[in-house]
């Protein structure tokens, strides 16, 4: 498995101000929140741990379309999952269609302490640890009891709960509560749900999903303030107390205390590179963002200001990233607005700069080369027959979607090889410096 990447590379940190890092702790005195875990297994062994158990809730499982030997779905167990250490993954062979987990929960009368049972709207938060199998396609459905339609319905990548985390790591912007795969509470979508009456989140699979479906816990958050924005991943809180019966209430920092930093498309200088951050408005107020800026100018937005925010609503906002120079840039993207709890909200961004010369790009033909001396006539060859796409080389690509897959050759007849010929030379010749790297 080989891609033939020409580049050269300088590393230069450029690090923002630490201070102004993504800690936004939740006061518990206006902001209630309420998680509702997956079960181990379908027998009722363990227990279903949750924040709260007085609400009447549950969860409920469905195997996937093409039946598999054994029980249709198993548990992984692990310190990086949620309540207090398991998620669930349908048994396939294959793609998981047709597998779904409902999640069926009344807002609780009590949590933290506070009354929560009140008309609201809520962000829809997902639980998942770092995966590198999870599905990069599901489907989330929100039903309120009783409509007979969907109050919301997305797609989610799954692996975006970790994307990122062990770069945010090493740039010590990130650390974990109880185990080094941990993952984020990613927000999903916001929405009115109603006190009193039942809500189902379904999580599922479709003929658009490809393995592994996997599935942990959700959680749903709303607020007191009158103008409030949240945004970003959140961190996993203190570990899980167990009791029996189960009594637990959460520690104050259960939600994480800091909002986990965000990781822009590498880029070749002299370019940019995007990113969408969804703002949302979790207040009963029209919210106004004023500005939008970082302490070393590589992040910015080119969005109209100000934003302006309907109460439940959302803002997806458009982050650019342009290099100086060769480097890797760390900075705090600042947002200004009139949320009277935290009037400067701070985010930790990643990006990197890179100088390519060009690339040519081992495919099956779908991919395309990028600045390839001889444009179209530059030909990609690959000797015996036998090769087939395989997992894609982790170095970056400029071309957003131009490289989805590396090659890998899986017969054993003959050593196989691959090459690249440019027609208007005559012959392959590189620039730079050639890597071949090998996964």
């Amino acid at each position: 498995m080989r891609k033939f990447i020409i580049l050269s590379i300088i590393t230069l940190l450029i690090v923002g101000n630490k201070a102004y890092s993504q800690f936004a702790p939740l006061d518990t005195t206006t902001h209630k929140w309420f998680t509702v875990d997956n079960t181990p297994n379908l027998r009722g062994t363990d227990t279903n741990w949750e924040v709260d158990r007085d609400s009447t809730d549950g969860y409920y499982e469905k195997e996937p379309s093409q039946g598999q030997p054994g029980p249709g779905w198993f548990t992984n167990r692990g310190a990086a999952n949620v309540g207090p250490d398991h998620r669930r993954t349908p048994y396939s062979a294959g793609s998981p269609s047709g597998a779904w987990a409902k999640y069926i929960f009344g807002i609780p009368t009590q949590t933290q302490e506070n009354i929560l049972d009140k008309d609201d709207y809520y962000i829809l938060y997902y639980y998942l640890q770092q995966s590198g199998n999870a599905s990069p396609n599901c489907y989330v459905t929100v039903e309120r009891f009783g409509e007979g339609f969907y109050a919301d319905s997305l797609r989610h990548n799954q692996m975006l709960n970790g994307a990122g985390l062990p770069t945010l790591l090493s740039l010590g912007l990130w650390d974990s509560t109880q185990s080094g795969a941990d993952g984020s509470w990613y927000p999903l979508t916001i929405l009115r749900l109603n006190a009193g009456a039942p809500t189902i989140v379904t999580i599922g699979a479709d003929t658009l999903t490809p393995a592994f479906l996997r599935v942990d816990a959700i959680r749903v958050l709303r607020s007191e303030l009158p103008r409030d924005l949240e945004f970003g991943r959140r961190m996993k809180g203190n570990p899980w107390q167990r009791t029996n019966p189960d009594t637990t209430k959460p520690n104050a920092d259960h939600f994480g205390l800091y909002r986990v930093g965000e990781i822009l498309p590498e880029v070749t200088v002299g370019e940019t590179s995007e990113k969408k951050i969804r703002l949302f408005n979790l207040g009963d107020s029209v919210l106004t963002i004023y500005n939008v800026y970082s302490h070393t100018g590589r992040f910015y937005t080119n969005d109209p200001l100000p934003i302006r925010i309907n109460p439940g609503s959302y803002y997806d906002l458009t982050v650019v990233f342009r290099p100086y120079q060769e480097e890797l840039a760390v900075d705090s993207l600042a947002i200004e607005s009139d949320d009277p709890e935290e009037p400067v909200a701070y985010l930790h961004v990643v990006g990197q700069g890179l100088n390519y010369n060009f690339i040519m790009n081992a495919s099956d033909g779908s991919e395309p080369h990028w600045r390839a001396p001889g444009g179209d006539q530059v030909l990609y060859q690959e000797v015996p027959t036998g090769w087939q796409n395989s997992v894609a080389s982790p170095y970056p690509f400029p071309i957003p979607g131009g490289n989805r897959y590396s090659r890998v050759y899986l017969g054993t007849q003959q050593i196989p090889y691959a090459w690249e010929k440019d027609y208007n030379r005559g012959s392959f010749k590189k620039k730079g410096n050639l890597f071949c790297r090998s996964g």
